[in-house]
């Protein structure tokens, strides 16, 4: 990776987006995560991959039903990081015949140093017809535009 820019981790699971992004004095390890309620098999294997990819990450990257959190929590105390959600914040919510539900189900976590540089972690006000909404999260980190290379454009060539 040059400096300023994100390369995408490999990661084998259709439900995991991770990323590193390089600024000029840290690595950030940003992960999407998404594991469907009521089965502990796909949590546990979410969570095992959230550990193969932040060990591969190198020495700078910073490590509603009962017990079901149980593996998040572990992972949390194990790479010791920290929610960016203001507690309460409501990520989810079902409209059904018995009556509408919400719950806060999707998380935002960080290392403790990338979330002394957070200064925005918010519902985004734009609904896109998902029973999840979209989480706004915004750092202060100091960051450059990448630099773009000119191109050679072949209809140019003599």
């Amino acid at each position: 990776m040059d400096e300023d820019e994100a390369e995408q981790v490999a990661i084998k699971s259709p439900d995991l987006t991770v990323a590193v992004i390089r600024l000029p004095e840290r690595l950030i390890f940003i992960a999407s995560v998404y594991v469907e309620g009521g089965d502990a098999t796909v949590l546990d294997d979410a969570c095992d991959h959230l550990r193969k990819a932040i060990s591969k990450g190198g020495d700078e990257v910073s490590l509603g039903r009962q017990g079901e959190a149980d593996p998040i929590i572990g992972l949390i105390s194990e790479f010791a990081l920290s929610s960016l959600l203001k507690r309460g914040t409501k990520t989810w919510h079902s409209e059904g015949q018995y009556g509408d539900y919400e719950s806060t189900i999707d998380l935002v976590l960080a290392s403790d140093n990338l979330a002394d540089l957070m200064t925005k972690c918010v519902i985004h006000g734009t609904k896109h017809g998902s029973d999840h909404r979209t989480i706004e999260t915004v750092f202060d980190a100091p960051w450059s535009a990448p630099k773009h290379q000119e191109r050679l454009l072949l209809k140019n060539a003599p």
